[in-house]
């Protein structure tokens, strides 16, 4: 998943920050068999794989919302 967002976020001016969802409790919780986990902010965009025509779609219409 990584090269694919790599390779997607730019597109839409976004950054990527990798985190290790055991280091606190909530995401630990959260996401300990969703490993990778794809969030943008606080929504999720996917688990464990994506493809570039989806992550595009699925980024463009989270942008999109209001209060994007």
């Amino acid at each position: 998943m990584r090269e694919i967002v790599e390779r997607v976020a730019p597109e839409f001016g976004a950054s990527i920050e990798e985190r290790d969802v055991h280091s606190n409790a909530e995401t630990s919780r959260r996401y300990a068999l969703a490993i990778p986990v794809l969030l943008l902010g606080a929504t999720e965009l996917a688990r464990h794989r994506i493809d570039e025509a989806e992550l595009r779609r699925r980024l463009g219409a989270a942008l999109s919302e209001p209060g994007a």
